[in-house]
């Protein structure tokens, strides 16, 4: 499992199935998207990036649209 730690508030996991998943309080929530991805990180101005199991780049968006966007 990779983890990804902001803050107390901003925590981001990625286990071995490439599963996403974020903490809510004292509880793991699974993330669902179009890609898995192998690797998760989150900034301190909570950007989080994410690599999928064919290397494209992804990015969530924090306005709200609540998504992951293939970066080119």
């Amino acid at each position: 499992m990779l983890i990804s730690v902001a803050s107390s508030n901003q925590i981001w996991a990625v286990n071995v199935y490439n599963h996403i998943f974020t903490r809510d309080g004292s509880d793991w929530q699974n993330i669902t998207y179009p890609s898995r991805l192998k690797c998760v990180s989150v900034s301190y101005d909570g950007a989080v990036w994410g690599v999928s199991s064919n290397d494209a780049i992804w990015k969530f968006d924090p306005d709200g649209e609540d998504e992951i966007e293939e970066e080119s």
